[in-house]
């Protein structure tokens, strides 16, 4: 019958002399412990010999019933519990591996994130740093105030193309689209244009279909680029 012992280092196999050439033939670093009576195979052998006993299981039970007419009920009684200790041992090892690969996946997914957080990280310092960078600029060439302020009328009448104050609307409108041409102007002296100024001082009034001032934000007028990459 097959036993299996875990150690330390590895396993300490016992089984019968007949299933000695296929296990040294399976296992070709394995060593023989004389004083133990067994043979001893390293930890990383241990999938491997779940494989082995599966394969030779049949050939035990073949000695088994061989022998089964000379065995007392007592000692084929003794045989099976051997058998099932062995699958019970072999079940544990199976879950013991799952649970060990699991941690290793949950470890793994972890860094990943504790990566990720930190790129994350990085890369807001840098576009916050960047976007400083383009508010000091703006704020030294342009009114930021009466952008804002612009926008803020954009937004205030934007779809009030009908009514009473249709005419007062499309003035607000115009005279706000007319600031952020004129602070698109200041900035083109310098060689800049801002992406957000240049899209507002476009939009019409009456094609609010088209046109929506509530689609940029603020933060968008500090998208600057250099006149010489719009040629």
């Amino acid at each position: 019958m097959i036993t299996i012992n875990k150690t330390e280092s590895g396993f300490n196999v016992f089984f019968p002399f007949e299933l000695k050439d296929s296990f040294k033939s399976t296992f070709k670093t394995a060593k023989w412990d004389a004083g133990q009576r067994c043979w001893k195979i390293g930890i990383r052998s241990g999938k491997k010999l779940e494989k082995w006993i599966e394969l030779v299981s049949q050939v035990v039970n073949d000695m088994i019933e061989s022998d089964a007419e000379e065995m007392t009920a007592r000692e084929i009684e003794a045989v099976q519990a051997e058998i099932k200790e062995i699958q019970e041992k072999i079940h544990e090892e199976r879950q013991a591996r799952k649970k060990y690969a699991s941690c290793e996946k949950l470890k793994e997914a972890k860094d990943k994130i504790e990566i990720a957080k930190q790129e994350y990280k990085e890369e807001l310092n840098a576009a916050m740093s960047e976007r400083s960078n383009a508010e000091k600029m703006l704020g030294e060439v342009c009114d930021l105030c009466e952008i804002r302020k612009a926008h803020i009328d954009m937004k205030s009448v934007y779809k009030k193309t009908s009514g009473l104050y249709k005419r007062q609307n499309r003035e607000r409108f115009n005279n706000a689209c007319e600031v952020m041409s004129d602070q698109n102007d200041k900035l083109k002296k310098i060689g800049f244009y801002s992406v957000g100024l240049r899209e507002l001082s476009f939009m019409n009034f009456n094609r609010p279909d088209r046109d929506n001032p509530f689609s940029l934000k603020y933060s968008d007028i500090f998208d600057l680029k250099k006149w010489e990459d719009e040629e």
